[in-house]
């Protein structure tokens, strides 16, 4: 019997390069165990940031974050632990100094959002549209990657 592997390609393509979810689709829950969606947002930009306390690269690029963060105050980023544990996920926020609000989500929202690995970072306009998707280690020192961002909140 023979076997084509054109349809198992065609299927494998069609499951990867599907058509991204809209933003406003994502959800995640806070510290009190309230549930949230970007549709919130709206008219807004937001980044966001798809991160866990046991994602080796997530590790080098969180405190590099946080100093981003406490530089551009302005700007909108949520970043998401898809920590099992929040005990965890606070524990490292802690460890480096990164002061925000613990927020939880899990892989099946990741993956709504056409991301396929951490860290992600997903930039999301004021319509709620997504602008791009970025998976792995992002340079918050890097001047074309903060220009990025300005650009994105429309600050000098």
């Amino acid at each position: 019997m023979k076997y084509s592997i054109k349809p198992l390609l065609l299927v494998l393509a069609l499951l990867w390069f599907s058509p991204l979810a809209t933003a406003t689709d994502f959800k995640w829950l806070d510290q009190q165990g309230k549930q949230h969606q970007l549709n919130e947002f709206k008219g807004a930009p937001v980044v966001l940031h798809l991160w866990a306390s046991w994602c080796f690269p997530c590790r080098i690029e969180m405190p590099e974050m946080a100093v981003w963060l406490k530089a551009n105050p302005k700007i909108t980023v949520l970043p998401i632990s898809l920590d099992q544990s929040s005990g965890d996920a606070t524990d490292f926020l802690n460890k480096i100094g990164m002061h925000v609000p613990l927020l939880l989500s899990d892989a099946s929202q990741l993956y709504k959002l056409g991301a396929r690995g951490l860290p992600t970072t997903v930039l999301i306009d004021a319509s709620g549209d997504i602008l791009s998707v970025h998976t792995g280690v992002q340079q918050w020192k890097d001047g074309a990657w903060n220009d990025l961002l300005l650009a994105l909140f429309k600050m000098p």
